[in-house]
């Protein structure tokens, strides 16, 4: 009996965390993210299948545009593209990524970006102290 209400215990504060964690995903600022991808043409099975992908992944990307997931979205010379998204965390770009019709194609470089006008004086004022403390 004892383990069974230790259990329960257990499964409501995990629960709790879950919802908890959402909450505070929700409410974090968006981030930006560059993803460069490459589709490895490798994984494609047939003609038909790379059109149909294809069309599918035009109308997801201009919806995520649409939407204001991605900032931008271009496609690269070669079997490239990249795309600035907009997520409050790295698991929401993993989500928005999964999303894609055709995510198992992709390969992935995701890079985080910080504003310049943020990033810029925090490194000056880290050179600055470093120079008062020599």
């Amino acid at each position: 009996m004892k383990i069974k209400v230790l259990l329960a215990i257990i499964l409501m504060l995990l629960i709790h965390n879950v919802h908890c964690n959402e909450n505070i995903k929700n409410d974090l600022p968006k981030q930006k993210y560059l993803v460069f991808v490459e589709i490895r043409v490798d994984r494609i099975e047939s003609l038909e299948e790379a059109l149909e992908l294809a069309e599918q992944e035009i109308e997801f990307c201009a919806q995520k545009v649409k939407e204001g997931v991605y900032e931008c979205d271009y496609c690269m010379l070669g079997n490239k593209g990249m795309m600035i998204i907009s997520a409050s965390s790295h698991e929401e770009v993993l989500d928005i990524l999964l999303e894609s019709p055709i995510y198992h194609l992709y390969d992935f470089k995701i890079e985080a970006l910080i504003d310049p006008q943020v990033a810029l004086p925090r490194i000056v004022a880290r050179y600055k102290k470093l120079i008062v403390s020599q």
